[in-house]
């Protein structure tokens, strides 16, 4: 979603969780407002994104939600329009272990039991609790304390190259 698509009486949430409604050009807030002018079009606040800039990014519109003038229950929790996928933050001890893991696996994935396994082709999720592909898969179950942003609820597999190339940004 783009800042362009935004419309009067969205609900925007930021990354601190604070829920603003749009209002012409500003997001209101029961403490202040914000102008959407010192928005990017990825809905990102400003200019801190670039070096040498104060990290205002607690601003970043995270989640966009319909808008309220339509909502007809107002006692049911509204899913949101959009929300903004981020790259997780590995530990180094995750990467050393993806990093040491044979370069045959390349989805990682949790099962609905909490067990962790690698893959050598895309797995798909053959119902509760678990993942599966034709081809070998390893168990990393040693490591299910780990790799918390990996849940069973995630709709597809995580590519572990993409991991360890996504925190070289």
């Amino acid at each position: 979603m783009k800042k362009q698509e935004l419309e009067k009486g969205m609900v925007v949430e930021t990354r601190d969780k604070l829920r603003f409604l749009v209002i012409g050009d500003n997001l209101e807030g029961k403490d202040g407002y914000l102008e959407l002018q010192g928005y990017k079009d990825d809905m990102k606040f400003g200019n801190n994104h670039e070096p040498g800039y104060i990290n205002l990014n607690n601003f970043d519109i995270m989640k966009v939600y319909p808008n309220i003038f339509v909502i007809t229950d107002y006692n049911v929790m509204q899913q949101p329009l959009w929300e903004r996928k981020e790259t997780p933050r590995l530990t180094n001890d995750e990467i050393a272990i993806l990093r040491n893991i044979d370069k045959k696996y390349k989805w990682i994935a949790r099962d609905g039991d909490g067990g962790l396994c690698i893959y050598k082709d895309q797995p798909v999720k053959q119902g509760n609790p678990a993942w599966g592909c034709r081809t070998s898969y390893a168990d990393l179950s040693l490591f299910s304390n780990m790799f918390n942003f990996i849940q069973w609820t995630d709709s597809e597999p995580y590519v572990i190259v993409g991991l360890l190339y996504s925190r070289k940004r």
